[in-house]
């Protein structure tokens, strides 16, 4: 059986030599979080790299820990997930489209779904009567063959960003697969503006011109691979990854009812032997906004978000987001990374620095966020506020102004005018003055007159 329980098949073909397979099946394992199966043994399938949840401390390291346990990529300059400045983000219409185009069979509905010990994976089957076709087995006996090869692809989309000369024109869609936190303000692995939605989905597409995802990874199994390559002028980034965030609501989403309808098989990773688990009836409408391809998205080069880390990854991160309900949301967060009753959450690496330009495509100008859009309406309602409460404030003031003014110039009348009545007052007070004086010294001189008189006719 070529599908193994990561949701990732690694077989380039069928076809693949016996020795070339091996070195996938085994050499990948680790990076992916199986353990290979053998002959006469049932265990339960075992991550050998996790976010710290298996260090029992309550801490997570998420992923800073990688690169010092085997995985060197993981320490490489072009790494992500990052968080993307929509500010600093490059816009040139020259670079990258307008639209994503991006065909998605819709009508498909038959998906293998599973727990890998990271994280919840989807990948799109079709039944199968062909024994050597088939690729796995339900619990019914019924068998399917994975949609996951180049030639049977249920999805593709330009490669925008592709160098001159490149034979990579398009990228196939292999599967995808989730990230998610502990509560509602962590869980998406980018981070817009340093915020950090509750969910991120990954659908991972390898280029078209490969067979599989597998015989695309096998030519990058190191550092060393991707350098060698790249020197010889190869277009190296041979991943193509969507991602879409999710905002958490009251009401459900039916793809996610479709996605939980066999939870009981999906908590924990699963046995050895047990047998794929397959839904039916799940709407990739409920996954996929309906307003993707014109609302823009943000792109940059950099890595795989989980060991090995490497370096190939054309990163195409929407601006359109879905929903799923709040009771959703909450059975990711019940889903287990082992029988130890550790949970998968937090499984997002945390972010890292920005080494490769992000660009924002899309036609911004007309095509605006609603949550901008409505911010932009309140911070214009809050400016015509302010303004108002400016205006009223200097008509107060000057108001105010005008009525001390009037205040102040009649004190100064008053004052005046006591002033004036108070020197009047001296005045008439000193001619009174000056009048009681005169009175006194003509009575004196007549008094000396008269004493005079008398005395001379004494005489």
């Amino acid at each position: 059986m070529l599908d193994r329980e990561d949701g990732i098949d690694y077989a380039p073909n069928t076809n693949m030599k016996p020795a070339i397979l091996s070195l996938l099946l085994f050499g990948y394992g680790e990076s992916c979080g199986d353990e290979p199966l053998f002959m006469g043994t049932r265990r339960r399938l075992a991550a050998t790299w996790d976010y710290g949840q298996s260090d029992n401390t309550g801490e997570y390291h998420l992923g800073a820990t990688w690169a010092g346990q085997g995985h060197s990529m993981c320490n490489q300059p072009d790494q992500s997930p990052i968080d993307i400045n929509t500010f600093t983000a490059t816009k040139d219409s020259s670079v990258c489209s307008a639209q994503f185009d991006w065909t998605v069979d819709m009508s498909q509905q038959t998906f293998k779904v599973g727990n890998n010990g990271h994280s919840l994976y989807f990948k799109p089957v079709t039944e199968t009567i062909n024994s050597i076709l088939a690729e796995l087995e339900d619990a019914d006996g019924t068998k399917y063959q994975t949609l996951s090869y180049s030639e049977n692809t249920i999805a593709t989309f330009p490669n925008y960003f592709k160098p001159e000369g490149s034979e990579h024109e398009s990228f196939c869609l292999d599967s995808a697969h989730f990230h998610w936190g502990l509560g509602d303000d962590t869980g998406s692995e980018h981070t817009i503006n340093g915020y950090q939605f509750p969910l991120e989905l990954h659908f991972v597409h390898y280029s078209c011109a490969k067979a599989s995802l597998g015989s695309t990874l096998e030519n990058f199994q190191t550092e060393l691979d991707v350098l060698d390559r790249t020197i010889k002028g190869e277009d190296t980034h041979q991943l193509g990854v969507v991602g879409i965030m999710f905002d958490v609501v009251a009401e459900d989403n039916p793809a996610f009812t479709s996605l939980f309808s066999a939870l009981d098989k999906v908590r924990y990773p699963p046995m050895s032997d047990d047998p794929s688990v397959v839904v039916k009836d799940l709407d990739l409408s409920g996954l996929i906004p309906s307003d993707l391809s014109t609302r823009g998205y943000y792109a940059y080069e950099g890595s795989l978000t989980t060991p090995p880390c490497t370096n190939i990854v054309r990163w195409h991160v929407m601006n359109a987001r879905q929903t799923i309900g709040v009771n959703q949301i909450e059975q990711f967060r019940a889903l287990m990374i082992d029988s130890s009753n550790k949970t998968l959450a937090p499984n997002y690496r945390e972010t890292m620095p920005a080494f490769n330009e992000v660009f924002a495509c899309g036609d911004w100008e007309e095509v605006v966020d609603d949550e901008k859009e409505n911010d932009e309406t309140e911070t214009l309602s809050t400016g015509w506020i302010v303004s108002i409460v400016a205006l009223v404030l200097a008509a107060a003031f000057l108001l105010c102004f005008v009525i001390k003014s009037f205040k102040v110039q009649a004190l100064e009348q008053e004052i005046k005018d006591i002033a004036q009545m108070n020197r009047s007052r001296v005045n008439s007070e000193k001619r009174q003055e000056d009048k009681e004086i005169d009175v006194a010294v003509n009575g004196v001189q007549t008094s000396k007159g008269t004493m005079e008189m008398g005395d001379m006719q004494k005489v």
